[in-house]
């Protein structure tokens, strides 16, 4: 964030990552990775060749070719032993090591024995795992919940799970009930209900019901998110509404989710970003090199590494001529930034730069406040 207090510990670091919700961020000095706080403080010693970031407690920290895992005080958590670790779920990582997998928890005790040749991490206290070529269904406490019958499986979501059987996909509970018929070619997990199902090489969308809501035309298709779906034909994405109507030609390289309000989606053509509405018309044309979602009625948009702001009838309300700019918020306004000018900007396109706003308006002061 433009506002934010200047993080000038930063300089004294080869290189620095963003903090994640744990306030942590990565940084690296004389060739080796450690974190550092929003003070500056170091939380853990410089030592390691490569890490992930803090998610939920804890990040992944890799010594030579090992894995292991801290948690936000710089302890070790899981120790530097294996050849892969991942981030904790429901209580447990996954880890692998010679190429079996296992789990521990964050005790970095082994509480599920690595005798597996594949897993997934943990979701509603269950997962898919595979010994050899059956697969079958765990519990966190390692006991087998589905048999080890299938030649592949998915992990449960929406109470349905995806499992493989004389070569066909279908789905089953948690009984072990086949609740969808083996029938599909691929198959990815249900999302909101969703599932996206493969027949005769192409995708289609079906619902818990099996009854088809996409038809098999397309080459790939995502599940709805804020009432739509993308889906491609010949290399080129278009939306798809929840009555199954196509709203849109199928002529972009990439299309974004639509937004909550199902007002407006991100399209990108020939490396040009531009919106569409959910009638699948262009309120702006592909011709921004990089844009933001709308929020608070403007979308910010960038050409030739400047930045600038629209508003949803496409008119360029903001001109582009700022480093950097913060999106507009609730009570009217954007920050921009000019070298290391910060300015407050305002729907009818005026600004003025901070200090000057500020000072006209020392009761508002408290909104920009540095964390």
């Amino acid at each position: 964030m433009i506002l934010n207090q200047e993080e000038s510990w930063r300089s004294r670091y080869e290189e620095t990552m963003m903090f994640t919700t744990d306030n942590l961020a990565a940084a690296k000095r004389n060739n080796k990775w450690g974190f550092v706080n929003r003070n500056g403080k170091e939380i853990c010693a410089f030592k390691y060749d490569s890490v992930l970031p803090f998610l939920t407690g804890s990040a992944l920290v890799k010594i030579g070719n090992l894995w292991g895992i801290i948690d936000t005080k710089g302890k070790e958590l899981v120790p530097i032993y294996y050849d892969q670790v991942f981030y904790f779920s429901e209580g447990l990582a996954k880890v692998v090591k010679n190429g079996k997998t296992g789990f521990v928890n964050k005790k970095g005790t082994v509480v599920i024995p690595l005798i597996y040749d594949d897993a997934q991490s943990f979701f509603s206290f269950t997962t898919s795992a595979r010994i050899g070529d059956k697969a079958g269904h765990i519990n966190t406490k390692g006991k087998e919940v589905i048999p080890f019958v299938y030649q592949d499986s998915l992990p449960f979501f929406d109470t349905l799970a995806g499992v493989k059987q004389n070569n066909l996909w279908g789905f089953i509970d948690k009984n072990n009930n086949a609740v969808i018929p083996f029938e599909y070619e691929e198959v990815e997990n249900f999302f909101a209900k969703t599932a996206k199902v493969m027949k005769n090489g192409k995708w289609g969308l079906i619902n818990q019901e099996n009854h088809l809501l996409i038809p098999f035309e397309y080459d790939d298709v995502t599940t709805f998110c804020n009432g739509f779906a993308s889906a491609m034909k010949n290399d080129k994405w278009g939306l798809i509404d929840e009555n199954g109507h196509e709203i849109c030609d199928f002529k972009y390289d990439l299309i974004e989710d639509f937004t909550e309000q199902k007002d407006f989606s991100m399209v990108l053509l020939n490396d040009q970003w531009g919106f569409i509405n959910a009638k699948g018309e262009e309120i702006i044309a592909p011709q921004y090199d990089d844009a933001r979602d709308f929020s608070n009625g403007f979308a910010a948009v960038c050409r030739e590494d400047l930045w600038g702001f629209v508003d949803t009838n496409g008119n360029n309300i903001i001109p582009l001529q700022y480093d950097d700019v913060d999106d507009f918020t609730e009570q009217g306004f954007a920050i921009g930034l000019i070298d290391d000018t910060p300015y407050v900007l305002f729907k009818n396109g005026e600004s003025m730069t901070l200090d000057d706003f500020k000072t006209a308006n020392e009761n508002m002061s408290e909104l920009f406040q540095t964390e």
